[in-house]
């Protein structure tokens, strides 16, 4: 059964809105990690920096230890 074509336009506008919200809220979910020029191991103690503000997934492994546990300096 074809749908008719005002629904098929509707559906089509829907979709955007919706793919359109999806990556909006994305985009919000970026911004609440925390970013940092420094992180220090959790363990020896060690600074790493940055020249930009990155997450604390940028920083592991600790160039001293090895490890891979993070804070804001």
């Amino acid at each position: 059964m074809d749908e008719e074509p005002p629904l098929k336009a509707l559906k089509a506008v829907l979709e955007t809105i919706q793919e359109r919200t999806k990556y909006a809220l994305d985009r919000l979910l970026t911004f609440e990690e925390p970013k940092s020029l420094a992180w220090q191991c959790a363990d020896c103690g060690h600074v790493k920096k940055f020249t930009r503000r990155v997450a604390v997934e940028a920083a592991p492994p600790c160039p001293k230890c090895g490890r891979r546990e993070f804070h804001m300096a």
